[in-house]
């Protein structure tokens, strides 16, 4: 044993950290077992569904770039739009709305609501170059931003800041993480990174 792997910080043995994670990813994910390089401030689950289901094909609105990691990014007319699809029952799971989710849209300047509905089809199946469009699908929320800093308002009171108005504080922290990973796992084990959008 070497001097350093004295001092090595032992790796959790799952991603229960107690950070509660996106509001709209609740009860259809679970823990993911020895996680490596898992941040203090990071939520990292596994998508599994009710069902215990955990193959999904990928649907998205957005621009696919080229290499190793081939992300998914806003077009020049609208940002990123991602869904999962349960291979079994067909069912579609929201993953991300660049035009709903994050620090920058909750606090900032946003895209306009309506429009981001009526221009942002789900028309492209994510596939690997093995030509595979099913995967099991880890994501990553990080909070990065102290929210009683920014905006200092009292639990269970509503947020002026936000759009309309009516989400609380509580599910507002949530849903404000300062970036969003998406992770795919193909039935040969290697994995793919398919969005990284930082939110701050």
């Amino acid at each position: 044993m070497g001097l350093f792997s004295l001092f090595a910080k032992p790796r959790p043995a799952n991603t229960d950290n107690k950070i509660a994670g996106p509001t709209f990813l609740e009860g259809i994910t679970a823990h993911i077992d020895q996680p490596k390089n898992l941040h203090p401030r990071e939520w990292r689950r596994k998508l599994r569904t009710a069902e215990g289901n955990e193959w999904f094909r990928i649907w998205f609105y957005g621009h696919q770039l080229n290499g190793r990691d081939p992300l998914v990014v806003a077009t020049d007319a609208a940002p990123v739009l991602m869904y999962a699809e349960d291979v079994e029952t067909g069912r579609h799971i929201l993953l991300f709305d660049g035009a709903r989710h994050g620090y920058s849209v909750l606090f900032g300047p946003s895209f306009a609501r309506d429009q981001a509905e009526e221009s942002r089809p789900l028309t492209h199946c994510f596939s690997d170059g093995y030509g595979n469009n099913a995967f099991r699908v880890t994501l990553s929320a990080l909070y990065s931003v102290d929210h009683e800093m920014v905006f200092p308002i009292s639990t269970g009171t509503r947020n002026p800041a936000l759009k309309e108005g009516r989400t609380e504080l509580n599910a507002m922290k949530r849903n404000a993480f300062g970036a969003f990973h998406v992770s795919l796992i193909n039935k040969n084990g290697e994995s793919i990174t398919v969005l990284s959008e930082e939110l701050v």
